[in-house]
């Protein structure tokens, strides 16, 4: 659920769509197809697992603790996790490019968010793909 590739959107609207989608399941919407808004895992493949690590992440803010509190995992597939890394892809800077200018780079991808205190322990666990325990 986001707008992939419209014209103008720029990061990280996108994202708070996804955030918009995360806050409703965890608000109880997920009860009525049988979830439980307790035990939320975000997942996504390409943009996708981009967008679910940055709302995964306890260091960025598109979700506020009161619904992250109930995220229990993250699946991320075949995301681009690193901002210089992106940027040195000229593929992906030629086509993508444009959602990301006048942003952060670095602040615009998961690894951008993992620093200070949270760091070692946050890279670690994105980069070996662990799941929380539900």
């Amino acid at each position: 659920f986001f707008r992939a590739k419209a014209w103008g959107v720029r990061h990280a609207r996108h994202t708070e769509d996804c955030a918009m989608a995360v806050a409703w399941a965890a608000a109880g919407g997920v009860a009525k197809y049988g979830g439980d808004r307790k035990k939320l895992v975000v997942m996504g493949q390409s943009a996708g697992g981009h967008m679910a690590a940055l709302l995964a992440l306890p260091t960025t803010c598109f979700l506020e603790e009161s619904v992250k509190m109930h995220l229990k995992g993250l699946i991320a597939i075949s995301g681009i996790y690193s901002g210089p890394l992106f940027r040195k892809n000229i593929v992906h800077r030629l086509l993508y490019g444009y959602i990301f200018e006048g942003t952060d780079w670095d602040k615009s991808f998961a690894l951008g968010n993992c620093g200070g205190e949270h760091e070692p322990s946050l890279k670690s666990e994105l980069l070996s793909a662990k799941l929380a325990e539900m």
